[in-house]
């Protein structure tokens, strides 16, 4: 039986790397089970050995993370993860008046 695909045979819609690559990213981070708020990411040099691509491919998908507002990137520094949840809303309380 062959195994599932993972992450990166999953190109079949010709999406590039750096797209697929943000975009797992992009899941970690909302998800909270990879990445926290104020956490930095792992270097671009083990992200690009992680899965398996350049490490241009990474900044790339990096770049596109800090422009969608999941990252905060200074200069001579790692990624820091600056996404934070939205709060489900609170249920109004019952009204005294139903």
């Amino acid at each position: 039986m062959r195994p599932a695909p993972q992450w990166h045979d999953l190109d079949a819609d010709r999406t590039p790397k750096y797209i697929q690559i943000a975009r797992e990213l992009r899941t970690r981070i909302e998800s909270g089970d990879h990445y926290q708020p104020g956490e930095c990411l792992p270097s671009s040099k083990y992200l690009a050995v992680q899965f398996s691509v350049s490490r241009e491919v990474i900044l790339a998908a990096l770049q596109a993370l800090v422009k969608s507002g999941h990252l905060r990137h200074v200069e001579s520094k790692p990624h820091q993860v600056i996404w934070e949840p939205v709060p489900a809303p609170k249920a109004d309380p019952p009204s005294i008046l139903a």
